[in-house]
């Protein structure tokens, strides 16, 4: 019996000589232990699982830069620090400016509201905005006059864009635009 590391004992290798060297027989290798195989693979399992689920998980988003048009339109800025910045077009000729205060806690609520359209946003590029502009209803499912809504999100390497036309596809879309008008009328804005 030969003692290795921490006294702990070890038995001696048992080789055998043949034409082509020593070797060490098949019968005399132990196997691994099966609860330490057991431990490795569910500790693997656990990293990878971890590990994709991580970029299932939204982006940490900074800044929503949001913009209602329609027979009048109000751009919003709106930060992590809670700092809301808008601007609305009416009165005319110059419109109106200003800046209002929400908690980190409503930011990332407000955020939060906004999932469901980030998941459908793409990432922000010149054609990808080209595209939105040159973007079409059919025909026949186009409402004139009912605007619009254009959501860019912002975080650290993240920058991604939605347009939603109220106008297009009016029936279809419904619940959709009132939710998202529902949401921007909650933000403590003064509203037109």
């Amino acid at each position: 019996m030969v003692v290795e590391g921490y006294g702990a004992p070890r038995q001696a290798e048992v080789t055998r000589t043949g034409s082509k060297g020593s070797f060490r027989s098949l019968a005399d290798i132990a196997l691994l232990d099966h609860r330490a195989l057991m431990r490795a693979s569910i500790a693997l399992w656990a990293v990878l699982i971890v590990a994709g689920c991580r970029n299932a998980q939204r982006p940490e988003i900074e800044r929503v830069e949001m913009r209602r048009s329609g027979w009048s339109s109000i751009d919003v800025s709106i930060n992590s620090a809670g700092v809301v910045n808008y601007r609305l077009s009416k009165p005319y000729p110059n419109g109106k400016t200003g800046t209002v205060h929400i908690t980190h806690d409503q930011f990332t609520e407000f955020v939060d509201s906004l999932e469901v359209y980030r998941a459908k946003a793409e990432p922000y590029r010149d054609e990808s905005a080209v595209r939105f502009v040159k973007a079409e209803c059919p025909p026949k499912l186009w409402t004139t006059d009912q605007g619009a809504m254009y959501i860019r999100w912002f975080g650290p390497q993240y920058d991604a864009h939605f347009l939603m036309d109220f106008g297009c596809d009016v029936d279809r879309n419904a619940i959709r635009n009132r939710q998202m008008r529902q949401k921007f009328e909650r933000l403590p804005l003064p509203h037109d």
